[in-house]
């Protein structure tokens, strides 16, 4: 729902959109970077929206400064912007503490006063990949988690997820690339 309303109030004021894809594998626990860039300017907008499993504010910056007041409480505490970085065009989130439930689909969208014509946003899918044993017992039914074990049943030491899913990209109508 809000997703829509997010599109249709872009298309409303006339922004042209720029789309790509990206996907990010995250270790259980541990902090993970969810990539962004975008052409800089002046008056930088930052919006950082988790679209699957549930829509959720993740993280807003505009006014240079930290816009926290929606964000969405299982994201409080957890997700900060590189702000010295901002200037650049970098707007990637840096999440803390990654859980089962930050696996899913996220949007960035940032603009710009000077390059209002640049204006975009980025699809980030994030995987969740932990060693056996590593997340809690309540989450182990979770049928994401993704595990790889070497030929004895031993684990990798840097196990890394065998599925990425599916990155939607926007630049032509319906299209998907699998990775």
């Amino acid at each position: 729902m809000m997703n829509r309303l997010f599109r249709f109030l872009f298309f409303l004021i006339g922004l042209w959109i720029l789309t790509t894809g990206a996907a990010v594998s995250c270790q259980f626990g541990q902090s993970c970077m969810l990539p962004c860039s975008f052409p800089a300017g002046d008056d930088t907008v930052i919006h950082w929206i988790q679209l699957t499993p549930n829509t959720a504010r993740v993280h807003s910056y505009y006014e240079n400064k930290n816009q926290l007041g929606q964000q969405d409480p299982k994201f409080k505490g957890r997700t900060s912007l590189f702000l010295e970085e901002i200037s650049r065009g970098n707007a990637s989130l840096q999440l803390t503490g990654v859980m089962v439930q930050d696996e899913g689909t996220y949007l960035c969208y940032s603009n710009s006063i000077i390059k209002k014509e640049e204006d975009g946003e980025i699809s980030v899918n994030m995987t969740v990949y932990a060693r056996r044993g590593q997340i809690p017992s309540n989450t182990e039914s979770v049928p994401n988690i993704i595990y790889e074990e070497t030929n004895n049943g031993e684990e990798h030491e840097n196990s890394t997820p065998m599925n990425y899913g599916t990155i939607r990209n926007n630049r032509e109508p319906h299209s998907e690339t699998t990775l």
